[in-house]
């Protein structure tokens, strides 16, 4: 069933209809349907995504700005970073996840059964992204030339991450 729209008038200042104008919004061109979008994504952040795809979507939107001017940024520059490329990657990944199974707030995390249950989930799946970044970012380390802006940059940081690792050998033995 569609929910009945109500006509709404607002009056807005030079400098909010210039906003409104140039601002990019999926799905949204004319000036109404960029108001209802940004009304839209007001209630998401307030009643918090309870979605995983939906919150995935919208840290994505959140992040895209940031993302796109580092690119812009690296280009002008003539440099890269794998490093930056795969922190903007994760960072909405892992907001999302949080987010949408986090049990007490009522979204995707509420439905997979008791308490403990969720929030074992939610600590397994937290745990896969955080690894997953750590691979990420320990296999930079591999050749002495990593594709970041420094290249030894994490080459100097591995020694106390190896130190910890043959700690963690060590005590499995």
């Amino acid at each position: 069933m569609k929910t009945k729209t109500l006509p709404v008038s607002v009056r807005l200042s030079a400098e909010d209809a210039a906003f409104l104008a140039e601002v990019h919004l999926p799905e949204a061109t004319t000036p109404s349907e960029k108001i209802r979008a940004l009304i839209r994504e007001a209630r998401q952040r307030r009643q918090g995504i309870r979605d995983y795809a939906d919150g995935l979507r919208f840290q994505e939107l959140q992040m895209g700005p940031v993302a796109l001017a580092l690119r812009r940024a690296e280009t002008n520059a003539g440099k890269h970073s794998e490093l930056l490329v795969h922190l903007a990657y994760w960072l909405p990944e892992i907001v999302a996840f949080f987010q949408a199974y986090t049990p007490t707030n009522g979204g995707e995390g509420a439905d997979i059964g008791d308490l403990g249950e969720s929030l074992d989930y939610l600590e397994a799946g937290v745990a896969d992204r955080v690894v997953s970044l750590m691979e990420a970012v320990l296999r930079m380390g591999v050749t002495p030339h990593n594709p970041c802006y420094s290249a030894d940059l994490i080459g100097n940081r591995l020694g106390i991450v190896l130190e910890l690792c043959n700690l963690i050998a060590s005590k499995k033995d």
